[in-house]
């Protein structure tokens, strides 16, 4: 990537995403034990976010979970969004 910081410096900088997501695992912040194992996924595939500001480069994970609910005769589902961040530099 290349950009310039907001003082007007020219800045370059590699993400290598084979490596911030070298566990091939979907990163979250939900109780693992409150996800709805059947279909985990709700409203796609996550999605990776980069974004920049200023100096720094952030990659994050956005993915929508289903999860049951507290109460085991209630048998419908939450949804819940999380953005984690994977990776942060400052340059």
């Amino acid at each position: 990537m290349e950009w310039n910081a907001r003082d007007g410096t020219h800045l370059t900088h590699t993400i290598d995403l084979d490596e911030v997501f070298k566990d091939r695992v979907v990163l979250h912040t939900a109780d693992s034990a409150r996800i709805y194992k059947a279909k985990p996924i709700s409203g796609g595939e996550p999605t990776i976010i980069v974004e920049v500001n200023d100096r720094t480069v952030s990659v994050y994970m956005k993915v929508s979970l289903q999860l049951v609910r507290a109460d085991p005769t209630d048998t419908g589902r939450d949804r819940s969004t999380h953005f984690t961040r994977a990776y942060s530099k400052t340059l």
